[in-house]
């Protein structure tokens, strides 16, 4: 695939075509992508990249240029046949706003099929995780959790993310622990 000028967004400097291949990763990309996950600071050690990837690497997709440097990488780990979860989701900072995402996504979502996606969102502080949760589809609506948060303020701002995607007519199931003061 190719980029041309036409499609890249107005807002970007670049006027260069950029080539590219949109495959399933192999395991001869784990040190590219771990290499690019350090670039972004993202502090990921390699063996829970193999780990990743030895888990389900039908859902694992990477975008590779023409020279071999790997650019993009997004996956999913299937659940099972009905339900998969959104794992990593990173593009190198120059390649971003360009449309790759966008293509990436389709040719995921072919491998996909007909599963439910699994909604995840982390909220970070100056680098540090200060909250995140999960929803996805359950037997009876949907479920929601985990969801931790540091404040009040960043777990409502992410409750009312996550519960944006729950189509209406649908149940929340909301588990809620009691705090352990002893913690």
């Amino acid at each position: 695939m190719t980029i041309s000028d036409a499609e890249v967004s107005p807002d970007h400097e670049s006027t260069k075509d950029i080539r590219y291949e949109i495959r399933p990763m192999k395991r001869a990309d784990l040190p590219s992508l771990y290499a690019l996950l350090a670039e972004n600071k993202w502090n990921m050690e390699m063996s829970y990249l193999e780990c990743d990837f030895h888990t389900d690497p039908s859902g694992l997709t990477v975008v590779v240029k023409d020279n071999g440097e790997l650019i993009r990488h997004c996956g999913f780990l299937a659940h099972s046949d009905i339900i998969a979860c959104a794992r990593m989701n990173i593009i190198k900072e120059e390649y971003r706003h360009l449309g790759i995402g966008k293509q990436m996504f389709r040719e995921i979502m072919k491998v996909m099929g007909d599963r439910q996606i699994a909604n995840t969102y982390v909220q970070l502080k100056s680098g540090r995780v200060v909250g995140y949760g999960v929803i996805r589809p359950s037997d009876v609506g949907y479920k929601m959790q985990p969801l931790y948060a540091d404040d009040p303020k960043i777990a409502k701002a992410l409750f009312c993310r996550l519960a944006s995607h729950i189509p209406p007519g649908q149940v929340l199931n909301f588990i809620q622990p009691e705090g352990n003061d002893k913690t």
